[in-house]
């Protein structure tokens, strides 16, 4: 199952988990975006693969994101969709590592399950080098 992130669910979905040892795996998107679209096949079939207790798939249409969400976004790295954000919580504070259209690896790596899958086999791996807040 995917969950549908808003302005107004972020943080209570984030800091609702936040004591749960959960791997969030977040697509941030626009309906407009061909690459996006590309992409949305495949995060459906992985996010049914990893239906556990341990992932939780979200997805968040950027073009509605309020001013304050896109400065939060900003901050955290989101400049461009698609965007992979794959947050850890259960350490203080939670973990994050972010693929995205500004970042490499390029997200187009990322159009097929094999990649996919690596990508949200290894984040974990990757994540536990890391340690930046959500605020």
């Amino acid at each position: 199952m995917i969950t549908k992130i808003t302005n107004e669910n972020f943080l209570r979905i984030v800091n609702g988990n936040i004591n749960k040892n959960l791997t969030f795996v977040i697509k941030f998107y626009t309906n407009s975006c061909p690459k996006c679209k590309e992409l949305s096949p495949v995060f459906k079939d992985v996010a049914a693969d990893y239906e556990t207790d341990q992932y939780l798939f979200c997805v968040y249409n950027s073009a509605a994101a309020s001013q304050e969400c896109r400065d939060r976004y900003k901050k955290i790295g989101v400049k461009g969709v698609p965007s992979l954000l794959m947050v850890e919580t259960g350490t203080k504070p939670p973990r994050m590592l972010l693929l995205g259209e500004k970042k490499k690896p390029n997200p187009q790596s990322y159009y097929n399950i094999a990649d996919l899958l690596r990508f949200v086999q290894n984040g974990p791996k990757m994540l536990a080098k890391r340690k930046t807040e959500i605020k």
